[in-house]
């Protein structure tokens, strides 16, 4: 395994400055065998230590350590460190996944865990870090789409993909690895160590395999999934040798290497519909199959095939919801929303991850520059085509930021030619973060005493949590904990992050969230359809179905004095006409205001993030959403819908609905009482 190695210098009593150096393994099994963790200190004062090493999450641990008398917990401090010590101290220290730990089923299961070390003199704590670990549940299989030019990640270490790769068209691998015995992917220069495999080469028809190690690698179980063939594998591929799949020539193969081993195609398929079993990290995402436009998909268990196409490229992922503990904090937007943003921005002091759809507020615009100026590295994420142009003052701001040295990407709907990147993030040091409904605009985060657009956010200040929001946009590094606002509250719920167009369109999302809603359910939306490709819109519908056991309460944004959006328009007429509909309402704001708000709210859990509820902010575009079961901060949101929703009033004549369903009520005019208006720079679809 490669090894990772991470410094950490803190203050210890009497002004000693301690060095802790932590060697870790990558992946680490989660069944009964040990791994080992090295640790070295040095700059500790005189007098004894203790250590503890230990595997698990933030805020629960889920392992033991071999002391000399045999196993024990983890949450001791059981390594001991003499008096005379001379300042400094190395030790190995063997870890094992603990079966009988209460929560040895928060770490079974998961992809990811943390190893963490604290060291501790005279009853305080001078030294201590996490870092994350890939972890190894039973066999592990990698699925890798290696695209040209595109970093990927895999469960169990980091993948590259040659830029000069032959043929235009993304291969697909997918690999059983035997748990304890990991495969990497990688470049063939630049693979570590023994152990990995690499890509040669890849096209529609067929790939090139290459053992850069010492030791054979076992392929068995693996297939190759190529957009005109399928391979599956089986035997094993020699140290220094090549493999053609799906079919394998005689002789010398790719950079003069032989083919060597018993590695070969047992089973071959052609054409352009291959259909497999889809897996990530262990856990099985869902049956597939790949026509010449992208991905089809059908969830386990959950009905015929859903006819979603999805971007060419993109791999289907399940909506897996982590224990999250930390600190956290609902935001209305209009009032909160700039103060949020700009603090995280000013309080960042290494890493600043931040994606939006459009940037047009200077303010931000400048904290983000002082950020960089002051050190800070600096990643900003943004659509550079967003639909009507970029709004006035967005190209000047973008201009400045990247002459102060500012990273500027921009980040198309990542698969697709027609999505867009929408998702609005904050990401400070790798530890406080914001899932917003509203883009860096001053309609989106008006300046005190000005108004702004109805929308929300959600903070949430841990470290797990940040990392795998900030992967969604590829930035990978160490969490620095700061200090945390004061208006933030302690919180441990669970988390899923909803992400288009991976798992947006998914039934476990939203159709599942209303159908367990036992209670009123509340939504807002800017922009919604009835129609998602060639088939009916699966959120109205559970909104539908939903209406049948629990009231049902939804505000749309009128689009002003130009009223509703075409697509809007179809939806009040689609959901009028519906005979399912029961205790459903809908309202539309008016010329004073502008519903820009995406969220869904039970008595459980909340939806919160940049989905519209259109084929776009479920199938196409990059979107970010939070999904979080937690009744408390349900409950806020359901109270500001609630208020923002009774504020809309009644509806003038021409926006009456017509129709059977006695459940749909008129259309609002208005929603003063949140002072909201249309700012300038916003588009449909924003």
């Amino acid at each position: 395994m490669r090894l990772l190695l991470l410094c950490l210098l803190l203050l210890a009593p009497a002004g000693h400055a301690v060095s802790l150096e932590l060697t870790t393994p990558t992946s680490v099994p989660v069944d009964a065998s040990s791994f080992d963790v090295h640790v070295r200190l040095s700059g500790l004062a005189p007098g004894p230590a203790e250590v503890k090493v230990w595997l698990g999450g933030e805020g629960w641990q889920a392992s033991r350590t071999w002391g000399t008398s045999g196993w024990t917990r983890s949450d001791w401090y059981t390594q001991a460190v003499p008096e005379g010590h001379g300042g400094a101290w190395e030790d190995q220290v063997t870890l094992q996944a603990n079966p009988d730990s209460r929560r040895f089923d928060q770490l079974t299961g998961h992809p990811r865990a943390l190893v963490g070390v604290k060291v501790r003199q005279a009853g305080a704590v001078v030294a201590e870090h996490l870092t994350p670990v890939d972890l190894l549940n039973g066999t592990t299989h990698l699925i890798v789409h290696a695209a040209p030019g595109t970093p990927v990640r895999a469960g169990t270490g980091e993948t590259w993909w040659q830029a000069s790769m032959r043929g235009s068209q993304p291969g697909l691998l997918r690999l059983a690895v035997p748990s304890g015995a990991p495969v990497r992917l990688c470049l063939a220069a630049r693979c570590p160590a023994p152990g990995s495999l690499a890509f040669l080469a890849a096209g529609a028809t067929r790939a090139v395999l290459f053992n850069p190690g010492e030791e054979p690698v076992d392929l068995t179980g693996g297939v190759v999934l190529l957009p005109e063939r399928t391979c599956q594998l089986t035997g094993t591929l020699a140290a220094d040798a090549v493999l053609h799949v799906p079919s394998e020539p005689p002789g010398v193969g790719a950079q003069g290497k032989r083919a060597q081993g018993t590695a070969r195609c047992i089973e071959e398929s052609a054409g352009t519909d291959p259909r497999a079993v889809a897996y990530q990290a262990g856990n099985r995402v869902a049956d597939v199959e790949v026509p010449g436009g992208g991905w089809r998909v059908r969830e386990p268990g959950r009905g015929p095939w859903v006819p979603w196409v999805l971007p060419e490229g993109v791999l289907p992922a399940p909506v897996d919801p982590i224990h999250v503990e930390g600190w956290a904090r609902p935001l209305a937007t209009q009032e909160n929303g700039l103060a949020t943003v700009l603090e995280l921005i000013a309080g960042a002091r290494h890493r600043l991850t931040v994606a939006t759809y459009m940037l047009t507020h200077p303010e931000i615009a400048e904290a983000l520059i002082q950020a960089a100026q002051r050190g800070v590295e600096v990643r900003l994420f943004i659509e550079p085509e967003p639909i009507g142009g970029a709004p006035p003052g967005q190209r000047g701001l973008v201009a400045a930021l990247l002459q102060a040295g500012v990273g500027v990407i921009e980040a198309r709907g990542p698969w697709s030619a027609t999505g867009v990147q929408h998702g609005k993030v904050v990401v400070a040091d790798g530890h406080r973060c914001l899932v917003l409904t509203e883009n860096l605009t001053r309609s989106g985060l008006p300046d005190p005493g000005r108004r702004g657009n109805l929308g929300f956010a959600l903070a949430i200040a841990n470290a797990t949590l940040a990392r795998e929001l900030e992967a969604r946009y590829g930035v990978h590094g160490p969490s620095h904990p700061g200090g945390i606002p004061t208006t933030w509250h302690p919180f441990a719920a669970r988390v899923g992050i909803v992400t288009a167009p991976e798992n947006a369109w998914s039934q476990a999302v939203v159709p599942r969230l209303l159908e367990e809603a036992d209670g009123p359910v509340w939504g807002a939306s800017l922009t919604t359809h009835p129609a998602w490709q060639d088939r009916s819109n699966p959120w109205l519908r559970a909104l539908v179905n939903a209406s049948d056991h629990v009231p049902v309460r939804v505000l749309l944004d009128g689009g002003g004095s130009h009223g509703p959006s075409s697509g809007t328009r179809l939806t009040l007429g689609h959901l009028a006409r519906d005979p399912g509909a029961a205790d459903l309402q809908v309202r539309l704001s008016g010329p004073a205001g502008k519903v820009h708000a995406k969220v869904l709210v039970t008595p459980g859990a909340v939806l919160v993030g940049s989905s519209n509820w259109n084929q776009g902010g479920a199938l196409w575009n990059r979107e970010v959403n939070l999904l979080v079961e937690d009744p408390s901060l349900a409950a806020w949101y359901a109270h500001a819908l609630e208020e923002a929703f009774e504020e809309a009033g009644g509806a003038p004549e021409h926006l009456r609905v017509p129709g059977p369903s006695a459940g749909l009520v008129a259309l609002g005019p208005c929603l003063a009482g949140w002072r909201l208006r249309r700012g300038p720079g916003l588009r449909p679809g924003s």
